[in-house]
């Protein structure tokens, strides 16, 4: 599959430059986090479903902002450019912390949160680097300045988790971890989270690790689209596949 952004001007004046790709065709789904090459065979799956939107955020973008190279206020500016009022999420690793801060800020606009592989055993700058590089691969080196903005981006601004912890028990949302996934801890989530096996939605996916939607891109697809297709929001037991 081809990965062909789109750059846009802006509607008003400004210096701002917004790198994103739209395919398919349904309801609007935001998807956050990832590389094309993660995404590739989950992408071709659900956009047969749904109105994907990949944005592009990278630090050389975000630092191309005025005002603010907030992840937040790039996405608020680029829904809005593209008029996207209602919209569902699904994020992966650390933008799984954007897409949560984003549905905190807007829990009028989202309709339903997907987080995959949220890293809730990320503590210090020292984790979150290794992370960091294994997202980056080993073809692209993560430099420490890189690490360090994408830490000081996610991590050093929490005052949201307070707004975001409603957000999870009013909003539906389903977490989809790897069997083998070492950033998530089920026992840190409910901790911060206030949410007990009683009322957690999660998907274990067999024979993954990290990159659930790369590892198992069918059945990780399915699983989406079954959730983000129901009309009626129940709570579901944590299921293993």
């Amino acid at each position: 599959m081809k990965n062909n952004f789109e750059n846009i001007r802006p509607k008003s004046d400004s210096s701002k430059h917004y790198r994103f790709r739209i395919m398919g065709k349904g309801p609007n789904l935001l998807i956050l986090g990832g590389s094309s090459d993660d995404w590739e065979n989950a992408l071709e799956l659900l956009s047969s479903n749904f109105t994907l939107i990949i944005p592009s955020f990278s630090k050389a973008i975000l630092d191309r902002q005025t005002g603010s190279p907030d992840p937040i206020f790039y996405l608020e500016n680029l829904l809005e450019e593209l008029s996207i009022d209602r919209f569902s999420i699904l994020a992966h690793s650390v933008s799984s912390w954007i897409g949560l801060r984003l549905a905190a800020t807007h829990p009028e606009r989202v309709t339903k949160l997907i987080l995959a592989n949220l890293p809730s055993a990320i503590e210090d700058r020292f984790s979150f680097q290794q992370l960091h590089q294994v997202l980056a691969g080993k073809r692209n080196p993560a430099s420490t300045d890189q690490s360090s903005f994408w830490f000081d981006q996610v991590f050093c601004q929490l005052s949201f988790l307070n707004e975001a912890k409603e957000v999870l028990k009013r909003t539906p949302f389903l977490m989809i971890v790897g069997e083998t996934d070492r950033f998530f801890s089920r026992e840190k989530f409910s901790n911060w989270s206030n949410l007990s096996d009683a009322n957690l939605n999660l998907e274990v996916i067999r024979f993954s690790g990290h990159f659930s939607m790369k590892d198992n891109p069918w059945y990780f697809s399915a699983i989406a689209k079954e959730f983000l297709q129901s009309h009626s929001y129940k709570s579901l037991r944590s299921r293993t596949a």
